[in-house]
């Protein structure tokens, strides 16, 4: 499924064949359970299915209805029989003052002296609701994450001159973990993954980057990683870590001749050191710039998806690589 040009998905056969589609209900797919019933967002009625659970015939069998609307990362039935989302969270924040955009921020009036709470800041807000649609649990970043934390090296920044707000956090994946009684957070802009413990939401563990690039660095696990505006975290079944390192700050953080996007499959040891079990550094035309995903499959080759930007010569990609 996809956002652009317009918000459309489909199913495709193992021939490359299109055997459905959602008929124009404007809708992203971001699951498919063992049933078939399928999850994700909708602007048909908005807000009402901006979280919603469908039959293949695109009758909606559950939404968020009256809630606020919902991201379209992810949205989902969890191993309780509940569902789960990302919302929005807004606050007032400090524009840095040693961003590449500083000064144009001060332009147009702005102190932007990187302490003054003078900029509209959003993160994603994960809710959990029960089939009566009762929000019965939630956790929000600003409560857990300290806002020295941001990007200071992509173009978040750029952006938020021209929208006159900063998306902060862009988180866009959770995986809920029955089994320890946790979720797996992805936050794209922070080049994050976060655990966090459920119910109590307390932070058990931030990956992510070193001090050098990030306030907190120095709380951070994994540190040596070094991936960047990753999508698409995963628990799989032998307690490994699957994510989609889309790598936009590779040529910085790791020396690429230019950025490129590698599958990670990792193992957090004692809750305080990475693994990793296995990586594939994709070529460089199929540098994934946004969006991007990986599935593990039943012959054990990787499923993967790349909106395939690199070198300026596009090629919006499924391919299947195998663990040679």
């Amino acid at each position: 499924s996809g956002f652009a040009p317009e918000l459309a998905s489909v199913i495709i056969n193992q021939y490359g064949d299109e055997i459905w589609n959602d008929g124009n209900f404007e809708f992203i797919l971001n699951r498919i359970n063992e049933n078939g019933n399928i999850f994700g967002y909708s602007t048909i009625n908005y807000p009402i299915n901006t979280g919603m659970k469908a039959n293949t015939d695109m009758d909606v069998v559950w939404s968020t209805l009256d809630s606020d609307p919902l991201d379209m990362h992810e949205f989902k039935q969890i191993s309780n029989g509940n569902y789960m989302g990302f919302t929005r969270e807004n606050v007032q924040g400090p524009i840095p003052s040693d961003n590449y955009m500083t000064q144009y921020f001060q332009m147009i009036g702005y102190e932007a002296d990187g302490v003054t709470p003078e900029f509209p800041w959003f993160g994603q807000k994960i809710v959990e609701w029960n089939a009566d649609h009762e929000v019965i649990w939630s956790w929000n970043p600003f409560d857990h994450f300290t806002m020295d934390d941001y990007d200071n090296y992509e173009g978040t920044w750029y952006n938020a001159y021209f929208t006159q707000e900063f998306d902060w956090m862009h988180s866009n994946a959770f995986h809920f973990d029955e089994q320890e009684s946790v979720i797996y957070v992805s936050h794209r802009h922070l080049s994050r993954i976060t655990k966090i413990a459920y119910p109590s939401g307390e932070v058990i563990w931030n990956m992510g980057l070193p001090s050098e690039y990030m306030a907190s660095g120095d709380e951070h696990i994994c540190t040596d990683l070094l991936f960047s505006f990753q999508h698409n975290i995963q628990l799989l079944d032998d307690g490994d870590l699957l994510f989609f390192d889309n790598g936009n700050l590779s040529d910085m953080l790791l020396g690429d001749s230019n950025p490129t996007t590698r599958i990670r499959r990792i193992r957090v040891i004692n809750d305080s050191h990475c693994e990793t079990v296995w990586q594939y550094d994709m070529p460089q035309n199929l540098f994934g710039l946004g969006m991007g995903s990986v599935q593990l499959l039943d012959n054990g080759n990787y499923s993967i998806y790349t909106f395939g930007s690199g070198l300026n010569d596009p090629e919006c990609s499924v391919i299947e690589v195998t663990p040679d």
